[in-house]
């Protein structure tokens, strides 16, 4: 159960790390740029999709405290679409059902 798991977070955290953001075209630096998105996919050791997993985006203060920025369920395919994300740096919780 443990490796599967790990495999899981892994395969994960490589989609994540690979995931294409928005356009990041040239704006001044006071205007907020809203339209960063991506894709990701959640797939098990083998490489199969997972569908229902909840994932939880959000931010992490100097206490390790999540905030919760943006959240959804994976599609039959194992994806989930995150749109419209402010500028920042985020973390991801899975969860399985």
């Amino acid at each position: 159960m443990k490796g599967r798991w790990q495999g899981l977070l892994m395969t994960a955290g490589l989609v994540f790390s690979s995931a294409a953001f928005g356009d990041t075209c040239q704006q001044p630096a006071a205007t907020p740029i809203v339209n960063r998105s991506f894709k990701l996919t959640v797939a098990d050791f083998r490489s199969a999709p997972k569908a229902a997993v909840k994932v939880v985006l959000g931010t992490i203060d100097r206490y390790n405290t999540m905030h919760p920025v943006s959240s959804g369920t994976t599609d039959k395919d194992g994806v989930l679409n995150f749109a419209k994300l402010p500028l920042g740096n985020f973390s991801f919780q899975l969860r399985m059902r």
